[in-house]
């Protein structure tokens, strides 16, 4: 390419020299047609197109000795630049904070490695000097480093210290070519904490996901300047939707939301929203089949650093089984009082530290005191006076032996008899209790009454008996004189003596059935 830059110039310089000469001849023979002017003329003619000639040449090797003069400066400059980024280099490679390795590409043996590879490995450079990288690093031997003509990509590599401790080094190889030979610069970084944090947060992130699963807790935040709305996976599950063909809207959960209770939610397009207060509440969503479900949301508001509201994120959770068996407890358990409190006996129930958790109206109306001033109360410290009673001792018993116990006590606070039912379970006593004061009052009038007809019986039955036995008596005589009474008299004396035995037997029935003796 500079021959045929340089060939127009010699041709053109050719052309005019032979132009020179040939008119210059000419002219001079024309003009001078004597031949000793014209030797003359010709000498100088020759003088003059060598000193053309020399000032051209002058003038064309200054103009070559500048170009390469030019051009020596710039590649010394550059040479010199060229040896300040190798010195650079040198200087980086042996005090940078990255090990680097450089090894022959095809035998793996180790030609040079810096301070911080020697802090790395555990080895002086001497000892390390020589050795096979692949002895060293035996992951490196499934990664073909050889097919990649500048550099690999980054990979992970386990190393055992001479220490046995196991380093993770994050290395990443340069090839390049020295004098004909194929060379790798590995450059490695210890990234054990790394790995070992990637790892503890992989596997928070495992734990949290199945927490979420077990929990049936879902995550979800809905941005105001973008309109998007980010759901978990536990979020479509709860909401039974598929989430690869489903795009979550806060307009279409708003939807899902149960209508009674859409109103704990603003409206997407309402100013109100970037002023949500937050919510912790339960509520029901309505599934695209109809189920109604029943959730625990939560939510709040977050602000950026100027204290502008960009978006609002919360839980939900699924609690609809527990929530249903909840009110299904509580349906149940009103169904109980209302049992309890339909029932004419009085009732209460306290648990094993001997605290109140129930009392009923009819034990507010035999007790005189309210639920609201025994509930969560001890009751030995209520009825400080029950203590050392067939109560407290027949209340200790069942509580003791899981026994129940039945029993009739009067208590003094009250000026009642009652009778008493004490039932343990897990849980404490539950007591049933009816006044039978007028009961006991009514027996004990009516054992009154018959201890006074024993008396009068008692009384009766030797007042009349005696008079009984001695007209037997007389009986007995007047029969022993036969003699001279006639049939007539002794018929009437006959059926005297039968009326009299039988009236007799009846004193006796009598005394036998008020067991008189």
């Amino acid at each position: 390419m500079k021959f045929l830059k340089a060939l127009p110039l010699t041709l053109l310089y050719l052309g005019t020299g032979m132009l020179w000469i040939y008119l210059s001849d000419r002219i001079i023979a024309f003009f001078f047609p004597s031949g000793q002017l014209v030797l003359w003329y010709q000498t100088a003619k020759g003088f003059l197109l060598v000193c053309f000639t020399a000032l051209l040449l002058y003038f064309i090797m200054q103009r070559f000795s500048k170009g390469q003069l030019r051009k020596y400066n710039e590649l010394r400059a550059k040479d010199e630049v060229l040896q300040d980024i190798q010195q650079s280099h040198q200087l980086l490679f042996r005090l940078g904070p990255i090990a680097n390795l450089i090894y022959e590409t095809d035998t793996g043996i180790l030609l040079d490695i810096n301070q911080k590879a020697v802090n790395l490995l555990g080895f002086t450079k001497e000892k390390i000097i020589g050795k096979n990288i692949f002895t060293l690093l035996p992951e490196l031997n499934t990664l073909n480093y050889k097919a990649y003509p500048v550099d690999s990509t980054t990979s992970i590599l386990a190393y055992l210290r001479p220490d046995k401790a196991v380093v993770k080094l994050e290395a990443s190889s340069f090839l390049f070519n020295s004098r004909g030979v194929n060379h790798t610069l590995l450059l490695c970084v210890d990234v054990t904490q790394r790995e070992e944090a990637l790892e503890t947060l992989t596997d928070l992130q495992a734990k949290l996901v199945a927490a979420q699963k077990i929990a049936r807790i879902g995550y979800w935040q809905y941005n105001f300047d973008t309109g998007k709305l980010f759901w978990s996976d536990e979020i479509y599950e709860i909401l039974g939707v598929d989430k690869r063909h489903f795009s979550p809207q806060y307009e279409t959960f708003l939807n899902s939301i149960h209508p009674d209770d859409r109103n704990l939610f603003p409206p997407p397009a309402s100013p109100s929203i970037r002023m949500f207060p937050g919510y912790d509440k339960e509520h029901r969503i309505v599934l695209a089949n109809g189920i109604v479900k029943w959730v625990h949301g939560k939510g709040r508001l977050k602000k950026d650093a100027t204290g502008k509201p960009f978006c609002v994120e919360g839980t939900l959770q699924d609690i609809d089984a527990t929530k249903k068996a909840e009110l299904a407890a509580v349906e149940a358990l009103l169904e109980k009082e209302m049992v309890l409190e339909r029932i004419g006996d009085a009732f209460f129930a306290v648990d094993q530290a001997w605290k109140v958790t129930y009392w009923n109206n009819r034990a507010e109306q035999i007790l005189g005191r309210k639920r609201k001033d025994i509930i969560n109360h001890n009751l030995w410290e209520v009825y400080a006076d029950a203590v050392d009673t067939p109560f407290y001792y027949n209340y200790q018993e069942a509580m003791k032996t899981g026994q129940s116990q039945y029993f009739k006590a009067y208590y003094e606070g009250t000026c009642s008899w009652f009778d008493v039912g004490a039932f343990p379970s897990s849980t404490g006593l539950s007591i049933f209790f009816r006044d039978i004061t007028e009961q006991v009052r009514y027996i004990n009038s009516i054992e009154q009454y018959n201890k006074t007809l024993r008396d009068i019986a008692w009384s009766q039955s030797h007042e009349v008996r005696a008079p009984l036995m001695r007209l037997l008596g007389l009986a007995s005589l007047i029969k022993d004189m036969e003699a001279g009474i006639s049939a007539e008299l002794q018929e009437i004396l006959n059926m005297m003596v039968a009326s009299v035995e039988d009236l007799d037997q009846v004193v006796k029935k009598i005394n036998e059935k008020t067991n008189i003796t």
